[in-house]
């Protein structure tokens, strides 16, 4: 006797069957900094530096311009979204900085093992768990290859990962740039 496959069932099976290749799939490396293509805006920095009363503090933002010997980057602070600041750092107050020039932005292979993991059935709590481990472990072991600090890039090469690399142009109202 010959077993015979509804057509519902079929289409399941071919469903999960490729779900479970999605969850194979690798994100794609990024590329080396000296192999990147034009982007209209600078690259995000993160700089430890000496405010005017020689206290530390942290500041994130993009990278506007280098100029004057001074690291001009755009941050978001304040409540609203839409608030923007320049803020001006001499360089001889900045103690580190961190330039992310290719940090992926997509999680979408983390959300389709997570859900793939919830088919497992009675081995769900020990797959989240595996699953948890590598997505943290690819995080963590990623951060490094996109980002420069101040060993391995120097001050004066920022300029490279700047919006503006010449410096902020004559007659630009500062006042409507926004962020990425």
């Amino acid at each position: 006797m010959k077993a015979i496959i509804s057509p519902t069932v079929a289409l399941l099976y071919s469903i999960i069957i490729g779900l479970c290749l999605l969850g194979c799939t690798n994100k794609l490396a990024a590329p080396l900094y000296t192999e990147m293509g034009i982007d209209p805006y600078g690259s995000t920095i993160k700089v430890k530096y000496y405010t005017s009363g020689k206290k530390q503090s942290t500041l994130k933002g993009e990278i506007l311009a280098i100029q004057n010997d001074s690291l001009f980057i755009l941050t978001n602070r304040g409540q609203s979204v839409t608030f923007y600041a320049i803020e001006k750092i001499s360089k001889h107050d900045i103690i580190n900085y961190f330039v992310f020039y290719a940090k992926l932005n997509s999680n979408h292979g983390y959300a389709v093992s997570t859900a793939l993991a919830l088919t497992h059935g009675i081995f769900l709590p020990m797959s989240l768990i595996v699953n948890a481990i590598g997505i943290a472990s690819i995080n963590v072991s990623q951060d490094q290859y996109y980002a420069l600090s101040r060993k391995n890039l120097a001050f004066e090469q920022l300029y490279n990962f700047s919006r503006f690399p010449q410096g902020i142009p004559d007659g630009i109202d500062l006042q409507k740039i926004k962020m990425r």
